[in-house]
């Protein structure tokens, strides 16, 4: 245990008397440093970034280094999103989700499952297999009804292509088929337009309801994303068939083909950006589980899956082994970094913007918090609760005893701003200090001289703030002063 000294007589305890000024409040913002494949990184400094909130520069207390994975388990548990853009349920990948639920999901953690129709909220129990089964059900039921839709679709799609190729076959004058090239290049349009929509690109709307299920819901956020290329194979064998309409040379079908290969670029066949916007915004680390390997045009897609994974903090992979598939996403290490900073208690929506000195550093990190996330954050119930106890005055000294403060595990201390004042009844100051001290043990004895008082009563307070984990803890005596001592003094805290 380590014995910090900082300067009163021997005082008697008579009473208690709350302070009612605010607790310093703190906010950690997590942020990613992106640097160029061949870069490293170098050592990172608080004076290499500056912090704005709300267009208002505000100093940056301290940057810590961070790191989470799914190898242990979070103080505050973890809330895990599993999302389907699949062709079918094959036996690897319910291997993959059972190896999921055994070796990590445990029953301090929520879950949901997005199917291509809805949000399912799953009851995380013991009963591991009743898990599995009704992820299953899930699995089997929306996938192949909306699998069915999907085939209805692009049968229709193709047929229509097939029927105009032959019709022009037979009559390749384009001026007597004016009217049913017209009709047809309408509807391709629309029909591409609504397939994109319906059965490539997963409903915004959908994942936009995380936002709401996380306002209030403290600990780690993980999705896991279980993506089949063959779900864009259809386009492959579509695309082969509109380009044989060129030879016909009508410039409105031309210009529509050109409209169709833009179209289907890969980096629109997905809302990358908007999905990684909003796992950066809700902090939620993004892993996504290929289960059969990118061809062609797919490898662009896995490229943008890719870069949503890094910024938000997980990893892509392609499945071989369902068992070594999810040891690798539990063995993986999230690693960012924190700034620490001053944040006013006012409840209102707060705008960041974190910028670095170095050029060639991306910076991810959340641009805005609500209201609601912002309350959140400042009540944030962490584990480690620092406590104060054996407060004792002897001669002109006062020493307690704190506990329970969080240590960080990579620097291997913690941060405790400790403030002592004595006041009159009156409030009318007599003496304060203050000092921001590291802990490298799990308590620490605080010794404080205080000077000599002539009141007969006395006001004593103590505050200890636990800079990491943003938590405060108060202690309020009213006291009058006698010459023989020690005096042990009854705890009264105050969170």
């Amino acid at each position: 245990m380590r014995k910090i000294f900082f300067f009163i007589p021997a005082l008697l305890f008579i009473g208690t008397l709350v302070l009612s000024e605010e607790n310093p409040l703190q906010i950690k913002l997590p942020v990613r440093i992106i640097l160029p494949e061949d870069a490293q990184i170098a050592e990172i400094h608080k004076n290499d970034f500056t912090l704005f909130i709300n267009e208002q520069p505000v100093p940056i207390l301290e940057i810590t280094p961070n790191k989470k994975s799914l190898s242990r388990e979070s103080d505050m548990g973890r809330h895990f999103f599993l999302s389907f853009q699949i062709w079918n349920q094959d036996k690897s990948m319910i291997s993959t989700i059972s190896h999921f639920i055994t070796e990590i999901l445990s029953e301090k953690d929520s879950l949901h499952v997005l199917s291509p129709f809805k949000i399912y909220p799953i009851r995380v129990t013991g009963n591991k297999g009743a898990i599995l089964n009704r992820i299953e059900q899930i699995i089997n039921s929306d996938c192949l009804q909306f699998n069915q839709a999907r085939l209805v679709h692009e049968t229709k799609m193709e047929n229509e292509i097939k029927e105009l190729n032959w019709a022009l076959s037979v009559n390749m004058a384009v001026s007597s088929q004016m009217s049913t090239l017209n009709r047809f290049i309408n509807n391709l349009s629309l029909q591409l337009s609504a397939y994109k929509k319906e059965f490539l690109s997963p409903a915004m709307l959908k994942y936009q309801n995380i936002n709401n299920l996380f306002i209030n819901l403290k600990g780690e956020r993980w999705f896991i994303h279980f993506q089949q290329n063959r779900v864009f194979f259809f386009l492959k064998r579509l695309n082969r068939l509109i380009q044989s309409l060129r030879q016909y040379r009508y410039y409105p079908l031309l210009k529509a083909i050109v409209h169709y290969q833009n179209e289907t670029r890969p980096s629109t066949l997905f809302p990358f950006d908007s999905i990684r916007n909003l796992m950066v915004e809700n902090q939620i680390g993004f892993h996504v589980l290929l289960f059969d390997k990118a061809q062609g045009s797919q490898a662009e897609i896995s490229d943008h899956f890719k870069k949503i994974c890094r910024e938000s903090g997980g990893i892509y992979q392609e499945v071989d082994s369902a068992k070594s598939a999810i040891q690798k996403i539990k063995c993986h290490g999230d690693f960012f970094y924190e700034l620490t900073c001053h944040l006013s208690p006012e409840p209102e929506a707060k705008q960041v913007l974190i910028i670095s000195d170095h050029d060639q550093r991306q910076l991810i990190y959340k641009h805005r918090y609500s209201s609601q996330e912002i309350i959140a954050l400042l009540s944030d119930p962490t584990k480690s609760k620092i406590t104060i106890s054996n407060i004792s005055i002897s001669k002109n000294k006062i020493t307690f005893l704190l506990k329970d403060y969080k240590i960080n595990a990579t620097k291997g201390f913690g941060l405790i701003k400790i403030q002592l004042q004595l006041s009159t009844p009156r409030s009318q100051n007599i003496f304060s200090t203050e000092n921001t001290l590291r802990a490298t043990q799990d308590q620490t004895r605080i010794s404080v001289p205080i000077p000599t008082c002539s009141d007969k009563i006395v006001n004593l307070t103590i505050i200890a703030n636990d800079l990491l984990a943003n938590h405060s803890i108060r202690t309020s005596y009213q006291i009058y002063h006698r010459n023989h001592g020690p005096v042990v003094l009854p705890l009264r805290g105050f969170n």
